[in-house]
């Protein structure tokens, strides 16, 4: 049986055969079995789906990830003379292991409440915007703007999730950065529909927290 085990001392679940290395894990996250997630970081109440793979990539709060999703694949090098990993990896006998390859990969980098559907590729480099739905099989090969929809190979626009409006409310909001008091008090904006007037109540909390702050 696999379970899903809780860590009290680090407040986040990690299921069983997970692969963490050099990755920062957020205050109560959720890591499925079988995920490989490395040099990367991931946020507050985010939960990564099983099979899954992270690789130099930053991803924010509550976002869901779900199962068998690569994020920040990286390219092979198709414009050198071979595009195979014994070229440039040391483990194949013809590179000493000191060698690196020229540049850097570039961070992937992935907002706030966003939805990732199952077998989705978003390749190195990309950054997907807050409240953005990246559609299942995806193949992500540039910038997702805030709350898009998107879908396909290679993915492009569908729609956005809310009218314009809705949408500057929510990112004025940023209520994925409320604590777990204001989260709690006002839980019941998040079990409806999502119409004007609540995104109008949403930023009317997020402002009166922002203006709390920078009075300390």
């Amino acid at each position: 049986m696999l379970t899903n085990l809780f860590y009290p001392h680090k407040k986040y679940h990690i299921a069983r055969r997970v692969k963490i290395k050099n990755t920062d894990l957020g205050f109560m996250c959720n890591i499925a079995y079988e995920a490989d997630l490395r040099d990367s970081i991931v946020g507050k109440r985010t939960s990564i789906g099983r099979f899954t793979t992270m690789r130099n990539c930053t991803i924010g709060s509550y976002c869901a990830v779900s199962w068998n999703v690569s994020l920040g694949a990286k390219n092979h090098h198709y414009d050198f003379a071979s595009i195979s990993a014994a070229i440039h990896q040391e483990r194949f006998g013809l590179i000493p292991k000191s060698f690196k390859m020229p540049g850097e990969t570039p961070k992937t980098t992935i907002g706030n409440d966003v939805w990732i559907g199952c077998n989705a590729v978003i390749l190195s480099g990309v950054s997907i915007g807050d409240g953005a739905v990246i559609g299942a099989g995806a193949v992500v090969t540039k910038d997702v703007a805030p709350y898009s929809i998107v879908a396909g190979c290679p993915a492009h626009h569908i729609r956005y999730r809310f009218e314009k409006e809705i949408r500057e409310n929510l990112m004025k909001a940023q209520w994925w950065n409320w604590d777990d008091t204001k989260m709690q008090n006002n839980i019941d904006l998040f079990h409806q529909k999502m119409n004007k007037d609540i995104s109008l109540k949403m930023c009317a909390i997020g402002e009166e927290s922002s203006r709390y702050t920078d009075t300390l």
